[in-house]
């Protein structure tokens, strides 16, 4: 079973074509040889040599339109698939007459048409007005003149029944082919945009959030909840010297490792952005001002105990903070700024240090 499905979907040469073309006309051109063998062993047990003729070409069209899938032109493969379709199908109503089922087909074939053949929206329907035109021919052609050859007993209805069955497979086919295209590209197209946002939304170097994406957490929170956060701005002391002793490198891994420090220090209970350098902004969900003092000060504690290894030195590092209780009577902006000059008021008084 796995060979089968490895066959039907094997990569096209082509890169231009597409792949769900290929595979929805390896499957018709497969079914329809299936259909015309069991039609002309019918045909031929009840006695028509020249009807079966005509069916058993029309299954080696098939097989040739199933052989041009695995070269370098799949719409070369749907061109002789239309036309072994559409001519089959007249010669073999107009020999066996309008009980043969095989008109169904046309249905089969204007899905076919629209949904792979590589052909412009006017031209398209044209051609299925064509088809519809052809049905109808045949209809009054089989209704004024009487066919070459009647199937005898109940080998109509079989006929039929074997026609209404295969029309319904090649729909589904057709049908399957083209959604699964549709939704490994939808899929595709989800998880592309789910990047691009992640990237927009994304420091790089640290992978904590970045201004605008703290922007809408908080804007969400407020619009959804009445309860208390705090919000709180706050710099690594003398980052420059840092950089300047040990290396940019070096720096970057003390930010990566600071960011490590929010993310376990504020699952649950908040967010942490990168706001600019050495600068960043956290968020306490559902915390007073005087819950978030508490909290930061385990953080502030960790960040000392911290010590960043890197090549043979170790490096320690201190943090001062601005905390803010959130006053919604104020903008989001009004209360960082409240905090920024709480952490500047730490800055300039000896840092290290949280100002609330």
């Amino acid at each position: 079973m796995n060979k089968i499905v490895r066959l039907f979907m094997r990569e096209i040469v082509d890169k231009n074509e597409l792949q769900k073309t290929a595979v929805a006309a390896r499957v018709a051109s497969i079914l329809m040889m299936i259909y015309c063998t069991i039609f002309a062993g019918i045909a031929g047990y009840d006695g028509s040599v020249y009807g079966t003729l005509i069916v058993v070409l029309m299954a080696l069209g098939y097989a040739l339109a199933f052989h041009y899938t695995y070269g370098k032109s799949v719409q070369k493969a749907c061109v002789v698939f239309n036309l072994i379709t559409v001519i089959g199908i007249s010669s073999t109503v107009m020999w066996f007459g309008w009980d043969s089922g095989i008109q169904h087909f046309l249905y089969a074939l204007v899905l076919f048409l629209i949904l792979f053949v590589r052909m412009s929206i006017p031209a398209q329907i044209l051609a299925s007005f064509g088809i519809c035109s052809l049905r109808l021919s045949l209809y009054f052609y089989c209704k004024n003149l009487k066919p070459q050859f009647l199937f005898s007993g109940k080998f109509d209805v079989y006929m039929q029944i074997t026609s209404t069955l295969f029309v319904f497979f090649v729909i589904i086919a057709c049908g399957t082919a083209y959604s699964i295209e549709i939704k490994q590209t939808e899929n595709a197209l989800l998880k592309y945009n789910k990047e691009l946002e992640r990237i927009a939304c994304t420091d790089p170097l640290t992978k904590l959030w970045n201004r605008y994406k703290m922007f809408e957490f908080v804007k969400e929170f407020l619009a959804a909840s009445n309860k208390f956060c705090s919000v709180c701005l706050c710099d690594i002391d003398y980052f420059k010297k840092v950089n300047d002793t040990y290396g940019h490198e070096a720096g970057d891994k003390v930010l990566v490792t600071l960011a490590e420090i929010f993310r376990d220090e504020l699952v649950y209970q908040g967010a942490a952005a990168r706001w600019g350098g050495e600068e960043f902004l956290l968020f306490f969900e559902n915390l007073n001002g005087d819950e978030a003092l508490i909290k930061l000060s385990e953080i502030r504690q960790k960040i000392k105990d911290t010590v960043v290894e890197y090549g043979n030195m170790n490096i320690s590092f201190t943090m001062t903070f601005g905390l803010v209780e959130y006053d919604r009577e104020l903008s989001l902006d009004e209360n960082i700024k409240i905090a920024d000059d709480r952490l500047y008021s730490g800055k300039k008084n000896g840092r290290d240090q949280i100002v609330y």
